[in-house]
């Protein structure tokens, strides 16, 4: 299956919420409210599989992913 790498939206608020606060409990993040997220959802990156996100990154960090990586998002 295909994984796009696209600009997160509103949409994707919860789901990007319930990946950083995975990543908050094992001590990586800071913490952040599922309304922070909702406000900010358009600083984060998402990497979709079949509908589902994946995985997720702020957008500070995205052009290190097209560096590494060679990948473009649309």
């Amino acid at each position: 299956m295909a994984i796009r790498i696209r600009p997160a939206e509103a949409r994707d608020a919860e789901a990007v919420h319930r990946l950083v606060s995975a990543h908050q409990q094992e001590g990586h993040l800071l913490p952040r409210t599922l309304e922070e997220v909702c406000r900010h959802a358009d600083r984060f990156v998402v990497c979709e599989q079949a509908g589902e996100i994946r995985a997720c990154r702020s957008e500070e960090h995205t052009s290190e992913l097209q560096s590494r990586f060679g990948i473009s998002y649309a």
